[in-house]
Order: structure tokens, then sequence, then C-alpha cells
């Protein structure tokens, strides 16, 4: 068997390793190879048969192991889409969910201005109403009519709430 010379790139890209473990080999003699003195300064070269070339061990494996890591992985990528499917559908139930807060808070936003609406109506409906004096019953200002009789009024002066004066303002609805 013939050995050729080669520089330790050359020897690694043949042998299937890294430079720095053909240097590795060389020193600990599993290799032959001598430095070449160059105009540049010294170069290893390291000894290989033309004939033979060592298999990297990721060569070596045979159909059966090869058929049996494409059946992993395989497997692993349907495992992995399956869990993509399922995030997925998560993502799209979250995304509804999202949607159907959102349109919830903008009808209790909408609620909420139309009751800031209505409250400032009854302010200065309330404004508007003539002061009563002695035993003059408030008269609803849309239809005229009387709201109550004197004991409406004196419930009125003793602090009525808001929303059963508007009651009696709007005429008993």
């Amino acid at each position: 068997m013939t050995a050729e010379r080669v520089s330790i790139k050359e020897a690694a890209e043949r042998l299937g390793v890294s430079a720095d473990t053909v240097r590795r080999r060389l020193k600990r003699g599993e290799l032959a190879g001598e430095r070449e003195k160059t105009p540049q300064g010294f170069v290893w070269r390291v000894e290989l048969p033309v004939e033979a070339r060592i298999v990297p061990p990721a060569e070596a494996t045979t159909a059966a192991q090869a058929a049996s890591v494409l059946v992993e992985d395989a497997l692993e990528a349907a495992r992995l889409r399956e869990r993509v499917d399922g995030l997925e559908r998560l993502v799209g139930e979250l995304q509804s969910e999202r949607d159907a807060w959102q349109a919830q808070a903008q009808r209790h936003e909408d609620a909420a201005r139309e009751l800031r609406i209505l409250v400032r109506q009854a302010q200065e409906f309330s404004r508007a109403l003539p002061e009563t004096a002695g035993g003059d019953a408030p008269r609803n200002p849309v239809i005229g009519k009387p709201v109550g009789d004197a004991p409406h009024a004196d419930a009125h002066a003793a602090g009525q709430g808001l929303w059963q004066r508007l009651r009696r303002i709007l005429g008993g609805v």
C-alpha cells in the first residue's frame, strides 16, 4: 500500500474528523506524519494510504440503522406536527375568546356612556324643575301634569334618592 502525504486540513476531510483531532492523533502516534519546511514556515504532512480511506462513524451506519433513524425522525416529526396543530387550535380558541371579551367590553363601554348621558340629562332636568314653595307639587315639564301630591314633595325635601325622584318626575314609569 502506498501512502500519500497531505495537509492536516485535507487529512481531516478524508478522515471525516476535525483538524484538531488529526493533530491529537499525530501526537499520540495513531497517524504518521512529519513537519515539512516551507518558505512561510513549517507545515505538517500527514501520511494516508492512497487506496484505503478511513470511514467516519457517521458513514459506517448500516441500512437498518439508517432506516431506524428515518423512522424515529418521522415519528418525531408526526409528534411535533400534532403538537403544532394542537397549539394552533388553542391559539384560535384564545383569539375567539379575546374577541368575545373585547365585544363585551365594548358593550359595557357603550352602556356606561349611555348611562353618563342619562345621568347628565337627569341632572339638567332636575335643575330645570321649578322650586316648589308651600304645598305646590312639582309638575312634569314634558306632559304638564302634577307629579304627585304633598307627601312626595316632603320626601323630595327629606333627601329622596335620584332614581326615585326621576321615577316621580317621569310620571311613575
